[in-house]
């Protein structure tokens, strides 16, 4: 079904990102010539996985989650604790129910931009 890769750089649109975990549908797995994933992965991922750690800001990377959507990852999580559920795919916003509970940790599809 697919494969994920924690922390797989990929460069897009000229710039290297390293989302927390990238996920690649099987018929997308990137290799090399040998049948190994590359270092440096030149096509965007399925999914890609952001995890706020200390010292990152929501804004810091609900920006980046956008940056992923217009670089090609058709979806994007961004896991925080208790942020408010929203979507974005490259079809656009919609709203997503969640099923985090106060003071937990959930993971919530990323606002597409206005």
């Amino acid at each position: 079904m697919a494969r994920a890769f924690p922390e797989l750089r990929t460069t897009l649109g000229g710039a290297s990102v390293v989302p927390d975990i990238s996920v690649y549908r099987w018929d997308r797995v990137p290799s090399d010539e040998r049948g190994n994933v590359p270092e440096d992965v030149q096509e965007p991922p399925d999914i890609a996985v952001e995890v706020i750690s200390p010292g990152q800001t929501l804004k810091e990377l609900v920006d980046r989650c956008r940056w992923y959507v217009e670089h090609g990852v058709r979806v994007v999580l961004l896991v925080t604790r208790g942020a408010a559920p929203s979507a974005s795919s490259a079809r656009g916003p919609s709203r997503v129910r969640s099923a985090a509970r106060s003071g937990s940790t959930s993971a919530t599809p990323c606002p597409a931009s206005s």
